[in-house]
């Protein structure tokens, strides 16, 4: 059963300090803090091409054929409980379609592979995936080309932040269960694209550091 624990997206003032840190997250790499937890910020290193070409620090579809989950790729690195990655959505028409999120590479094209994270459709439909499938719409409020988005892992739990210029970003995130997720595994991000004419950019991995 999918449990709601936060809904609430808000974008309300913020001390000098933490404004500072959401600032320092546009940076290419380093050591940032982001709501009191301390990552270093690494750009995504892509393997596993098929159909996929690098663009603007991220990746976009090649092949022609529309509506064909015939397209993806995957990240070098894995990400452990309690990272996340940041990336930026950017379309030039409706709908067009792509999963980015958690799992394991296959080495085949099928979208089922990105196990936990987010489904883009078009400018108001935007769905969580949950176990492979699509399960249920995120409240549409303001969504715009070229937003920005944090998806992370929290035990069995993904939190799903979002920011209109990558530099204010949402206090509270929408929380989910992921599903069959365990904090113990490791998972690669993944990207799968259905349609052209939308792009994963600037896309970075947020490693907590464990003090």
């Amino acid at each position: 059963m999918v449990r709601y624990l936060l809904i609430l997206f808000c974008f309300g003032s913020v001390s000098a300090a933490a404004q500072l840190n959401r600032q320092q997250l546009l940076r290419p790499s380093g050591v940032i803090s982001f709501h009191d937890t301390t990552y270093t910020v690494t750009d995504a290193v892509w393997t596993g091409k098929i159909n996929v070409t690098e663009t603007d620090g991220g990746v976009q579809k090649t092949s022609t054929t529309s509506f064909a989950w015939d397209a993806i790729t995957n990240t070098v690195a894995t990400f452990a409980d309690g990272d996340l990655f940041q990336f930026q959505i950017a379309w030039g028409g409706s709908p067009a379609q792509m999963r980015i999120g958690f799992g394991t590479p296959t080495g085949t094209t099928a979208e089922t592979q990105v196990a936990y994270g987010l489904y883009h459709f078009d400018q108001a439909n935007k769905l969580i995936v949950q176990n492979g499938a699509n399960s249920f719409n995120i409240p549409s409020f303001a969504w715009a080309n070229n937003d920005y988005y944090r998806v992370q892992r929290i035990g069995t739990f993904i939190n799903v932040y979002h920011s209109l210029n990558g530099t204010t970003w949402s206090t509270n995130p929408l929380s989910y269960e992921s599903g069959s997720m365990t904090a113990a595994s490791t998972y690669n991000l993944i990207v799968a694209f259905s349609t052209q004419g939308i792009a994963a950019r600037n896309v970075k991995k947020f490693k907590r550091i464990i003090n």
